[in-house]
């Protein structure tokens, strides 16, 4: 890796890390979530320091964050989830991987509703 992705990810990991269990949010999930937007990252175009720490957050957090609603709404409509032992973990790497599209698709049609009214 080189010298901006390193110390990105340390400090990401960091933050995450603290952050996440200060507000309560399961680590397996935090981790899901960030090994996901590893994976995120590797289609991703070049990013800055900053633009990677915040990328790498946002996935996690929101995978720390939404993990654990997401799984146990899946469970309530697939049965057969309720049976795979860790089902919150692999929702939590299917958000942290969506996170850094999905998130702003979302807050640009937000937007572009509220600017419509």
């Amino acid at each position: 890796m080189t010298e901006p992705t390193t110390s990105g990810v340390t400090f990401a990991l960091g933050a995450v890390t603290l952050t996440g269990t200060l507000f309560g949010m399961d680590g397996n999930s935090l981790l899901a979530g960030l090994f996901g937007s590893f994976v995120a990252l590797r289609y991703a175009g070049p990013l800055t320091t900053w633009g990677l720490c915040s990328s790498l957050a946002t996935g996690t957090l929101a995978a720390g964050q939404l993990a654990a609603v997401v799984a146990n709404a899946a469970a309530a409509y697939f049965e057969w989830l309720k049976a795979l032992p860790g089902h919150t973990s692999a929702v939590a790497f299917v958000i942290g991987v969506s996170a850094q599209t999905v998130l702003p698709a979302l807050l640009k049609r937000l937007r572009g509703t509220v600017d419509s009214k």
